[in-house]
């Protein structure tokens, strides 16, 4: 695998970006959205100009109303951060839920392995996180999914340093 590095200085982000939130939850839980929401804008502006650009009505109207309601999401959590946080708990909830189960799922093609019980544990982090937002929602605090988040950035980032130490190839020597 020729971009192994390239994989290693992702989880060592993915990593020192996790420790930095655990410091700071609910700046990571407001930062992410922040970003979200402005994400949200930039989708939505930008479906809006191609419904202009589009031929037909169909995909006009089609992609006119779904810029609108991209800008209206997006604005939505950028003027109410706080509702915007709740919401953003139980998405990250469902994607933890989906990248827990596809983590075990690649865990079971390294079973017999020195990775299989790390990518193992990495899936199960993931899921379990999942499993803790959806069953205290109503009483978690906005921190939470700051902690969350940093959680699975570490996670994460153990994950790929794993994938990426597996695919480094090492030169022959001449």
């Amino acid at each position: 695998m020729k971009n192994w590095f390239l994989w290693l200085v992702i989880a060592i982000v993915s990593i020192g970006s996790g420790v930095v939130s655990l410091f700071n939850p609910f700046a990571a839980s407001l930062a992410a959205g922040q970003l979200a929401g402005g994400f949200f804008l930039i989708i939505g502006a930008s479906q809006i100009y191609a419904s202009w650009r589009s031929v037909q009505f169909r995909s006009k109207i089609w992609a006119l109303i779904g810029g609108v309601t991209a800008l209206l999401i997006g604005a939505s959590i950028l003027y109410n951060p706080f509702d915007g946080m709740r919401s953003l708990t139980i998405l990250i909830a469902i994607l933890f839920l989906i990248i827990g189960s596809a983590k075990i799922f690649i865990s079971l093609g390294y079973r017999g392995t020195k990775y299989f019980i790390p990518i193992l544990i990495s899936g199960i982090v993931s899921f379990g996180l999942a499993i803790l937002i959806l069953i205290n929602f109503l009483s978690t605090t906005e921190s939470i999914l700051g902690i969350f988040l940093a959680i699975e950035l570490i996670s994460n980032g153990l994950f790929l340093a794993i994938l990426a130490l597996n695919r480094k190839v090492v030169p022959a020597k001449i």
